[in-house]
């Protein structure tokens, strides 16, 4: 991504566990398919990577994480 653009990224996991990946609201046509088990625990976390000496600043909008049974 360029410079100063702005994306959204979301990930969806569906009460049967089924996870659905979005770019820009946008299925990921790339994304791995996968579902979780019931069994499992699951918790959120952010990883960023920045692939230069002097990353610019990074803003998180919004934060949503919640449990629907």
């Amino acid at each position: 991504w360029a410079d100063g653009e702005t994306h959204t990224l979301e990930i969806r996991v569906s009460g049967s566990g089924v996870v659905t990946c979005l770019v820009d609201d946008v299925v990921a046509a790339s994304a791995d398919a996968y579902t979780f088990t019931a069994a499992l625990t699951l918790v959120p976390y952010i990883f960023l990577l920045h692939a230069t000496t002097s990353p610019g600043a990074v803003k998180i909008l919004e934060w949503e994480c919640g449990y629907q049974a």
